[in-house]
């Protein structure tokens, strides 16, 4: 089904839609490809995308984590070379014994920090470990 290939796609590429998107996609189709249909000016209601989700179990409402484009953007190489760098910076800095003294190892995760705040409740693919919708607004 089209509705669901968009949906599963672009959720995969970082846009993932709202429940909102696909009820204002069907609206813009059947505006354009009049048809009798029993919804108020063409638009679809919150009853027909719980249904639609039923239909298809493939597809869940997930709360999605902002990501700014230029992290979506980051690659292994770009990492590998920022440790590489970093190395460099150590050695040619005389810090070897700073990173090496145990008392000075810290860790941190994601865990208790609110890197991105949530962006709402998107559509995913069902068993999806991460959804992220990527901030268009913090493109570079």
């Amino acid at each position: 089904m089209i509705l669901v290939n968009w949906i599963l796609e672009t959720a995969r590429k970082g846009f993932p839609k709202k429940a909102n998107d696909p009820k204002s996609s069907v609206q813009n189709f059947l505006n354009d490809h009049p048809r009798k249909n029993p919804f108020n000016n063409n638009r679809l209601g919150d009853g027909w995308v719980k249904a639609f989700l039923n239909r298809h179990p493939e597809i869940v409402e997930r709360s999605s984590e902002s990501v700014s484009a230029a992290s979506a953007r980051v690659s292994e190489k770009d990492i590998r070379l920022w440790f590489s760098e970093l190395e460099t910076y150590i050695k040619g800095n005389d810090l070897e014994d700073a990173i090496s003294d145990p008392t000075r190892v810290y860790n941190a995760d994601e865990t208790g920090f609110e890197v991105s705040p949530s962006t709402g409740k998107v559509f995913a693919k069902r068993g999806a470990k991460n959804v992220y919708t990527i901030d268009r607004g913090a493109a570079k």
